[in-house]
């Protein structure tokens, strides 16, 4: 299923967010050996005005803001310069209204992240492996959706298994669509482990008041 496609499909079940085609660079990176694991991961803080959210990466990945609209990438993107490791953030956020808030039922995160989840074990141009079907957590308390699942491009001979880790938060009519991707033989390492859940943990939506949070919790 082709990026745009895919953003049309979500488009038609009124999930109003760009999925960009960053999270699928993962694909062509290539894996090389690390010998890291014993080195303390140091960590950058980064906040972003312009997508209204904070948190934390290592020191040592790339981090990038989209500047242009029409750029073919996430609007943050994060990942290893030197390619030793080859974890990759991407974070795609929209403004944009999803419609009314009882649409979706009582749960519309649950459903949300249902529709991504389906589409993406549905890609036919890709050999898609459920990790963890979705589940619920918060966010710097926002109620979250999230999953895993290993994909593998069908057509290239040099693809690479990747694990990719999808979190879906919205909180009125802002949402985030948050990946981390990484190859299936480091995904679960200790050191990609530790990243990933630190990064998830770090995370804050300064714009939010708490009104906001209050209501995001209990739906």
């Amino acid at each position: 299923m082709g990026r745009y496609k895919f953003e049309n499909l979500l488009r038609s079940t009124h999930v109003n967010f760009l999925l960009c085609g960053g999270i699928f660079i993962a694909f062509f990176l290539l894996s090389m050996p690390h010998n890291s694991e014993s080195v303390p991961v140091r960590y950058s803080n980064h906040t972003s005005d312009r997508y209204g959210i904070q948190f934390q990466y290592p020191s040592d990945w790339e981090l990038k803001e989209k500047t242009n609209r029409f750029e073919e990438t996430s609007d943050i993107t994060v990942n290893k310069v030197t390619l030793n490791d080859t974890g990759l953030i991407t974070i795609s956020y929209s403004n944009a209204t999803f419609g009314k808030f009882g649409e979706y039922g009582i749960e519309p995160v649950t459903t949300r992240v249902y529709v991504i989840y389906n589409a993406m074990m549905g890609d036919y141009n890709k050999e898609t492996q459920e990790i963890e079907q979705p589940s619920f957590v918060n966010i710097d308390g926002q109620k979250a959706g999230t999953f895993i699942l290993a994909q593998k491009n069908k057509y290239d001979e040099n693809a690479i298994n990747m694990g990719v880790q999808i979190w879906l938060v919205y909180s009125g009519n802002k949402s985030w669509f948050i990946a981390f991707t990484a190859p299936t033989n480091i995904f679960d390492s200790s050191k990609d482990t530790e990243i990933r859940d630190h990064f998830i943990k770090s995370i804050k939506f300064p714009g939010i008041n708490n009104a906001t949070r209050s209501n995001a919790t209990s739906n």
